[in-house]
């Protein structure tokens, strides 16, 4: 859910590769067909449908709030910024 920004993709170059390599054995598996296939482990799994839950939870906030205004939901905030209110993946695990 996180958008790939330009600093972002800076952030990622810039991290040493045994830290990546740590992060997508923590996140992603590689098949060992002949074509691999990235996926999602367990743990990016529960993130993702935590995160889903979330945004849900804040899209219905945010109807309330447009409701009560008078205004379309994507003039109260747009779906841009209903991600960044989103918490980070570590938070969401330490829940």
């Amino acid at each position: 859910m996180y958008p790939l920004t330009r600093d972002l993709v800076t952030e990622i170059a810039k991290a040493p590769t045994y830290k990546l390599r740590q992060v997508m054995n923590e996140y992603l598996s590689v098949t060992n067909d002949e074509y691999a296939v990235v996926k999602f482990t367990g743990k990016s799994k529960f993130i993702l449908e935590e995160e889903e839950k979330l945004f849900e939870i804040l899209r219905g906030l945010r109807a309330e709030l447009a409701k009560k205004e008078g205004v379309p939901p994507y003039i109260a905030f747009l779906n841009k910024s209903l991600v960044h209110m989103l918490p980070e993946p570590e938070e969401i695990i330490r829940r």
